[in-house]
């Protein structure tokens, strides 16, 4: 919407994707503080709380009444704010934003289950949920390839020339590096949101070498690849990281 705005008024300071990057990550923030106490109330009221594995230890087991699926609520604010902030004509915010959607929806997906049988063990099989993240990180990944500037190349940082050009094996590496991340967060996660402050690291690390790597002197000054468009995914992490920040609070 703020991209739509620059084209529409010349407004320049709209074009700056920092100035952007910063109204997304406060839009997040924002809505996520607005929104969890409300949601939380609700939760509760509907007993929509998480179940307890029954072997789990008995410090553990006095959180049983720690409403869930409050991931929802910082996805919802992350997109939200993407639709304000990012340009929406950029194929890799679309596809980071899809991505999102799509990941969020199996967690929800799995904990809704979970509350509703009320058995922790009653969400997605193990083999339900990896085909499920195989079959997004494939549509994913085909996008990349098909629809983005990306392309097949592999690139190491630092290093301005392509490693090796993948070819349609580049689609298998984006299944493995899509499905590895998600499984890494879900394992770190806990009823004590333990996934929020990683993840907060870890994509403010990827916002500079985006922004780097999207910047075509500063890419050039630091021996590194020059991908024109990608600079915009950083509204995409900085509306991420607003709303993992604005759901720690709670």
């Amino acid at each position: 919407m703020l991209y739509w705005l620059y084209e529409l008024l010349n407004f320049n300071l709209l074009s700056y994707i920092t100035v952007r990057a910063a109204v997304s990550f406060c839009v997040a923030f924002i809505l996520t503080l607005w929104w969890m106490p409300r949601f939380i109330r609700w939760a509760k009221a509907r007993g929509a709380t998480q179940p307890i594995y029954s072997h789990a230890p008995g410090q553990h087991k006095i959180k049983h009444n720690t409403p869930t699926m409050g991931g929802v609520i910082f996805t919802l604010s992350a997109l939200v704010a993407i639709f304000i902030a990012a340009d929406l004509s950029n194929p890799f915010v679309l596809i980071g934003a899809l991505l999102l959607a799509a990941f969020g929806a199996i967690g929800v997906f799995d904990d809704w289950r979970k509350v509703f049988h009320k058995k922790n063990d009653a969400g997605l099989t193990p083999r339900l949920k990896f085909i499920a993240q195989v079959s997004f990180a494939t549509l994913i990944g085909w996008l990349l390839i098909s629809f983005s500037p990306l392309g097949t190349e592999l690139y190491l940082p630092f290093i301005k020339e392509p490693v090796i050009d993948l070819g349609w094996w580049m689609l298998l590496f984006w299944i493995v590096v899509i499905v590895g991340a998600s499984n890494a967060v879900n394992l770190t996660d806990g009823l004590d949101g333990l996934a929020a402050v990683p993840s907060v690291f870890a994509l403010s690390t990827l916002v500079v070498f985006m922004y780097i790597t999207g910047h075509a002197i500063m890419s050039q000054s630091l021996l590194m690849p020059t991908l024109i468009g990608v600079g915009e995914v950083v509204v995409l992490a900085t509306a991420l990281i607003g709303g993992l920040l604005g759901f720690l609070w709670y």
